[in-house]
């Protein structure tokens, strides 16, 4: 809860032995676009004017690709642990959603408050220096913004989701 009571976060963990997945489908890193700019030749994201996001300074966010509907993003994992997979998994998988919402936006003055972000877990765990998000807008009506990602870390599959992204006329509080 917020200081006045609001509520600011809602979660929900929903664990799976890994042992019981069922091996389906392709390499979902095959999917990835082979031209990703390496995390430390790519730029490094600005503050928005007015509105800092503490979440950038601390993860050092960059993007390594964009295509037309998605962005693929790198985000700095701050500690030595590979059971902590999943939570940086998490990290990364929030702050890619905005990138394609806003070019999406186009410049628009609109507050994006935190998406609704359901993820899924592979089991995977990895001692990667970043993650890897590629998240694409999937739908956007009446504002909501919707989008699908996957996360990774070493090329190995962490997480697969999606968001929904309100997004509240004139840049306005929640």
């Amino acid at each position: 809860l917020t200081l006045d009571n609001r509520l600011a976060v809602r979660a929900t963990v929903s664990l799976v032995n890994p042992k019981a997945l069922a091996e389906v489908g392709g390499d979902a890193a095959a999917r990835l676009p082979g031209n990703l700019t390496r995390y430390e030749d790519a730029d490094q994201w600005r503050q928005p004017r007015g509105q800092p996001i503490p979440l950038i300074k601390t993860f050092g966010p960059r993007t390594l690709a964009v295509a037309q509907n998605s962005t693929v993003t790198a985000t700095r994992v701050l500690w030595d642990d590979p059971a902590a997979s999943a939570e940086a998994a998490c990290i990364a998988a929030d702050i890619s959603v905005g990138p394609p919402v806003a070019r999406a936006l186009k410049g628009r003055s609109v507050a994006m408050p935190n998406p609704d972000l359901t993820l899924r877990f592979s089991g995977a765990v990895c001692s990667a220096a970043y993650m890897v998000s590629d998240c694409c807008l999937v739908d956007m009506t009446q504002g909501l913004a919707t989008t699908a990602m996957t996360v990774f870390g070493n090329g190995d599959l962490i997480a697969a989701g999606v968001s929904t992204t309100t997004c509240l006329s004139g840049g306005g509080d929640s």
